[in-house]
């Protein structure tokens, strides 16, 4: 059953990652592909014959969790009934058959027929909704292809930036370091601004260490989580312990681009 359901369902998915549907419209679609490869149940008997169980007073809906419930696996005779219900309806339906002088064992079998089907029918939506999640959840998490090439354009940006061509000029490894902030996320470019994601410390100690002491220019452009640069900052870069996210930031950054 799942196969054709899951191509149809990652088929969505390529043509979100392709860029033919933004993720809006594959949401949507995926959503549709769902509803329409979901089993509605009662839909199935049609409008002539409810099923076996209005031989008994019984919501059809609790008929559907009774038999999805019920034992699997096992013979007839071995079954137990938690719920009695179908042995209600077992009963009732063999003595309606008896008055046709039909067979009781062919009467239990069609109902068990039934109890299966309507089993085979839940595991089947089971297993569509757990596709139909599975995919729902991958779409939501891809970024729109419009959004990534954006995004590639301001990383190109940041390159025409008056701080960066100042950093290029006077200081080369201060430079090489603040492309690979921006490459590994530590800093965040937003058209005038490059915000720095860690503590103080790290950030006195990033310019400190890459030999840039211009301070009036970097607080210009240099924000450290969102806030305002202070001088104070980068001139006492060296003069207290450093904080505990600057090894990292040195291993990852500061010793790769200043060899």
């Amino acid at each position: 059953m799942s196969f054709p359901v899951e191509a149809s369902f990652n088929q969505v998915l390529e043509d979100c990652i392709s860029g033919k549907l933004i993720k809006e419209q594959a949401l949507k679609l995926l959503e549709n592909k769902y509803k329409s490869a979901y089993v509605d149940i009662k839909q199935k008997f049609g409008k002539d014959r409810q099923s076996f169980c209005c031989y008994v007073p019984c919501d059809f809906e609790e008929w559907i969790e009774i038999c999805d419930d019920t034992e699997r696996n096992k013979p007839f005779h071995e079954r137990k009934h938690s719920d009695a219900k179908i042995q209600r309806v077992i009963n009732k339906y063999t003595a309606e058959c008896k008055k046709n002088e039909l067979k009781s064992k062919d009467c239990i079998i069609d109902v068990y027929s039934e109890v299966h089907q309507i089993q085979n029918w839940c595991r089947e939506n089971r297993e569509t909704k757990e596709l139909y999640e599975k995919y729902k959840a991958e779409i939501e998490g891809k970024q729109d292809l419009k959004e990534i090439k954006a995004d590639q354009i301001n990383d190109l940006d940041y390159e025409r930036n008056i701080f960066i061509q100042m950093l290029k000029e006077q200081s080369l490894s201060t430079y090489r370091a603040m492309k690979k902030a921006i490459e590994t996320e530590l800093v965040e470019y937003n058209d005038k601004y490059f915000n720095f994601r860690c503590s103080k410390g790290s950030v006195g100690l990033f310019f400190g260490k890459t030999g840039y002491n211009n301070h009036k220019m970097i607080c210009q452009y240099v924000l450290i989580n969102n806030d305002p640069c202070e001088q104070i900052t980068l001139k006492n870069w060296n003069k207290n312990d450093p904080p505990s996210d600057w090894q990292i930031i040195e291993k990852n950054i500061i010793s790769t681009t200043t060899k």
